[in-house]
Order: structure tokens, then sequence, then C-alpha cells
């Protein structure tokens, strides 16, 4: 414990690398941003390959064989497109910005 009674591990005051005051103004919108993006393409894959990869193993089951995997391929393709369309909004910022650095005037 340190002299003083303050805990240096607990100081809400101590600086430290890569805290608030080592991001620019928008350095936590640009983070969040970049994260949901990364988050967003996962789920992208993975609402077209669920679905289709569902389907081929009903089709094994019940020997079917490509109808229940195009059905998967059209539903995961339209939960993909779903999924770029809503991450294309989420990209896009504040009032139509992309999510590139600012302009400088």
């Amino acid at each position: 414990m340190a002299r003083g009674g303050a805990n240096p591990l607990k100081d809400p005051k101590r600086e430290q690398p890569g805290g608030e005051k080592d991001r620019g103004p928008e350095g936590d919108s640009a983070q969040r941003r970049m994260a949901a993006a990364y988050q967003g393409a996962v789920e992208s894959v993975f609402a077209f390959l669920l679905p289709s990869l569902l389907g081929w193993w009903i089709d094994g089951k019940l020997g079917t064989s490509p109808a229940f995997l195009l059905i998967g391929l059209v539903l995961g393709f339209a939960a993909f497109f779903v999924r770029l369309w809503r991450m294309r909004d989420l990209m896009s910022g504040p009032r139509g910005e992309g999510p590139g650095p600012p302009e400088s005037s």
C-alpha cells in the first residue's frame, strides 16, 4: 500500500497508456465501429453457413438430396444480405459520414 492511504492501482486519476487521455476525440467511436464491423463480419459468415449446413444435414437424414440444401442456401443468403445491410447502416456513421478519418479544413 502506498503512503497517504491511497492505493495507486485503484487511483482513477492515474494516467495509463491507452487510457482515456491517450485517445483522440473520435478514438472511442472509431474503436466501437471497428469492433462492430468485425462482429458483423463474423455474424454474416455464420448467417450464411449455418442454414446451409443445416439444410445439408437434413438432406442427409431424409434422403432429399438438394432440396433442403437449396432452401438453406436461400435462407442463408437472405440472412447474409440483411446483415450486410444493417452493417452498412452502422458503418455509415452520423449524418452519412463514412468510417474514414475526418477531413481537415
